[in-house]
This record gives structure tokens, sequence and C-alpha cells, in this order.
């Protein structure tokens, strides 16, 4: 028997697979991740807090001008889910004022893109550097050997990375920019 591979790595619109124990998935440009590591390496599990509260003081206390979007899945049971680049939408425009308060929105600085597991963001935040990051996103694509090693430590994919496919793309996801994930994209995958 064939094994199945989880695609959860996207350089040029392919969609993306990611492993989730938890309801909730958190989206956000990876230099985040790098800059508050400290931080999401302290949350709680989600079976004891509500994840958007702890993310909005994780916000608060950063004192960070960029966003990151907390997404819940609907009718969850852990197991393998994905979402489409074409699930990616500009959101420049929709940003209202006052929506520190929001956890909608993903800032993009670095024209890509990390979704992770709530529960396995605090061991995920601290594995990569930034340099990690970039050696990564360089490499040709199909070359996912920095992130499948990555995977291996946390056990499983519970993360996935979107790269942006280029402004001649067909879609919105262009690069730097602010993006919200259209409603219901997160959606479960048969692991047949």
């Amino acid at each position: 028997m064939i094994q199945r591979r989880t695609t959860n790595i996207s350089k040029r619109g392919q969609p993306v697979e990611i492993r989730l124990d938890s309801p909730y998935i958190v989206v956000t440009d990876p230099i985040l991740l790098v800059k508050l590591a400290h931080l999401f390496a302290e949350l709680p599990p989600s079976s004891e807090c509500d994840p958007s509260e702890v993310l909005l003081g994780v916000l608060a206390r950063s004192h960070m001008r960029m966003f990151f979007g907390c997404y819940k899945v609907t009718d969850f049971e852990p197991g393998l889910y994905g979402f489409d680049v074409a699930d990616i939408v500009s959101a420049s425009d929709e940003r209202p004022e006052g929506a520190e308060g929001s956890l909608a929105f993903i800032d993009v600085e670095t024209a890509s893109m990390a979704a992770v597991d709530y529960d396995h963001l605090p061991a995920f935040s601290g594995m990569m550097t930034w340099e990690d990051y970039k050696d990564a996103m360089l490499t040709e694509v199909g070359d996912t050997r920095l992130f499948d090693e990555v995977a291996e430590r946390l056990g499983g994919p519970y993360f996935a990375v979107i790269m942006s496919p280029g402004i001649a793309s067909p879609y919105e996801f262009k690069g730097d920019g602010t993006y919200t994930l259209v409603p219901g994209a997160v959606h479960r995958v048969d692991e047949d």
C-alpha cells in the first residue's frame, strides 16, 4: 500500500493540508512566529482556555503593529484538514479602525504565511529561525526537507507554509498586504 504524503508546503498556489488536534488554526506571517516565540511558548492548551482571548492578549503584550488570524474549524474532529490558496483573500481595504480586537486579519510582510494548529504553536514557534524560513523558502519547488524535519520533530504536519505564488498568479494572495481566510475555508480532508 502506498502511503499518502501530506502536502503542507505551497510555493506555487498548491492547496495545503495540516493535521489538527485542536479546532483552532493560527495563521500568521512566519516573521511573527520568530519574533513572538517567547510569548507563544507560554500558551495554555485549547482545552483549558479560549484561544481567541489568549491570542488577543499575546497581541496586546507584543506591542506589534502586525496582525495574525485565528480561525475555528466547525464540526471539528482531530485529523487532516486543508485549504486552498484561493481561500486567502485580500483584506487591505476591509480592515476597519479599531480592528485590534479582531483575529480575522493576517498582515504579511514576507510574502508568506504559516498556518499552525493552536495546540502545537508553542513548540512550533521556536523550532525555526528567520534564516531557516528564508533558506527553506528559497529551495526548489518540491524540496521540503527542512519543513519535513520540523514536522518530524513536531510529531506530524501540524503546520503549513504558504508562499505567495506571485503577482502574475490568479490568486489574491500576491505577497505583502493584509489578508483573511474565506469563512469555512478550512475543511476536512479524506486520508485514504
